[in-house]
């Protein structure tokens, strides 16, 4: 079979529907004038750099509000185990002193700091814990509980 006009290949080759058997010249592609001056080059850099530190800003924003909300459930769980622990003590006789200490050592085996105990005539007790996240920016939580039979 001979070279085809449609442009099918032909023994590997193609011929492009060249009637010559493939013999045509190069067409060389010159770019159009350019024009100087515009004031768009970059413009795309700085807009993708602009997109990129509003997402790191989300995101450092979102990383802060995470540690906050973490800080305030530490909080709360460790003054309501704080004050069961005063309250159980309480209730068994012990004094405040003892009733407080105990509240103290489950506060911190939970990553807080007692701040106040108090406890009241019916068994009672009330106490504030804190809580501090570690970082550049810390972050501090507070919490207030009460447990007892009252």
């Amino acid at each position: 079979m001979g070279g085809a006009i449609d442009g099918t290949v032909d023994g590997g080759n193609v011929d492009g529907g060249n009637v010559d058997g493939g013999m045509s010249r190069a067409v060389r592609l010159r770019p159009g004038p350019r024009r100087r001056g515009s004031g768009d080059q970059g413009q795309s850099t700085v807009v993708v750099i602009g997109v990129i530190g509003a997402a790191v800003a989300v995101l450092l924003g979102a990383v802060d509000l995470t540690r906050a909300v973490n800080a305030a459930h530490v909080a709360r769980s460790a003054a309501d185990l704080a004050a069961l622990a005063a309250a159980q003590a309480a209730v068994r006789g012990n004094s405040a002193a003892a009733a407080c200490a105990d509240a103290g050592h489950y506060a911190r085996a939970n990553h807080a700091a007692l701040q106040t105990c108090s406890l009241a005539s019916d068994g009672s007790a009330t106490v504030t814990v804190t809580v501090t996240t570690p970082g550049p920016i810390p972050r501090t939580a507070r919490s207030i509980a009460r447990a007892g039979p009252g």
